[in-house]
């Protein structure tokens, strides 16, 4: 666990520089786990696999549930001064972002008149991709789903088994080996990527539950319909429900994602190599310092 965790701290501090936040952050959060082995781990852990429900006494946000486990635990400390704490308690608010805030991140709208580029930062501030690292266990076989797991090329979860079906062909029916999907196996896939990444810090979240309104999405455009990139993991990210039908009405996103998907995994469709929008520097990513394979 201890190795876990200072992993997670060096990508943390990655990720503060990515957006332009100090890096003393890191040494609070660092502070708190010398003081108090295992604790802001058990905390993350907590906040990632919580059930946000509705009419309970818990927070919906896990980053605020994370917050009031800090408060509780330093409430009646009075061997650090309040500054201090104060420190300890905004380390570990973007800590939290980092790891587990999968709630949509604030979007700065004012002044922006361009729909297509007010279109593309509202999803690059909230897509959720896997990790480049999870896309190629499931390339070579080490990652998948249960008995379809297999080596393959396209980074397919249930390795080239399943594909969307289309209008009057029903689910579950098997065409030419290849079983027809109503989506279904798609969201597992890339909902179970993700959390196959948060692993890698020791934080074992199994509840799918923490994704709930968002949406999984396939990059690109009637993929759906290939067994190859059905369950690609690098042809599908996670959208707020409230936005995720621009991924395929708007041309713009489609592009973008095009893009960011070749920049993060590799992954493209066909020859072309998708290229870069336009006002794709001025974008502001949820998760950058998931992307250290991205150029600038």
């Amino acid at each position: 666990m201890e190795e876990n965790f200072k992993r997670l701290l060096e990508d943390f501090k990655n990720y503060l520089i990515s957006v332009n936040k100090t890096v003393k952050y890191v040494d609070y959060v660092r502070s708190i786990y010398n003081k108090s082995p295992q604790t802001v781990t058990d905390w993350l852990k907590k906040a990632v696999n919580m059930k946000q429900e509705n009419g309970n006494d818990l927070p919906q946000d896990p980053i605020e549930f994370l917050l009031r486990c800090f408060d509780g635990h330093f409430a009646n400390t009075t061997t650090i001064s309040e500054k201090t704490k104060v420190n300890y308690r905004v380390g570990l608010k973007w800590l939290g972002r980092y790891v587990c805030g999968f709630n949509i991140s604030s979007v700065n709208i004012q002044g922006i008149n361009d729909f297509d580029f007010l279109a593309c930062q509202l999803v690059a501030s909230s897509a959720i991709f896997c990790t480049r690292e999870v896309f190629e266990a499931v390339k070579s076989g080490k990652c998948g789903s249960g008995k379809y797991r297999g080596k393959n090329d396209y980074g397919s979860w249930y390795n080239c088994k399943f594909k969307r079906a289309r209008v009057k062909e029903l689910p579950n029916e098997k065409k030419e080996d290849v079983i027809l999907d109503n989506n279904s196996r798609a969201n597992f896939a890339i909902k179970q990527a993700v959390i196959e990444g948060l692993q890698k810090y020791g934080i074992h979240a199994r509840k799918r539950q923490i994704f709930e309104g968002f949406e999984a999405c396939h990059i690109w455009p009637d993929s759906c319909y290939e067994a190859e990139y059905h369950t690609s993991v690098a042809n599908l990210v996670l959208i707020p429900r409230e936005i995720a039908g621009l991924t395929d009405h708007c041309d713009a996103v489609v592009e973008l994602l095009k893009y960011e998907a070749w920049k993060r995994f590799g992954f493209k469709i066909g020859n072309d190599e998708p290229q870069r929008p336009d006002n794709y520097k001025k974008l502001t990513w949820r998760n950058p310092e998931k992307n250290p394979y991205r150029k600038a």
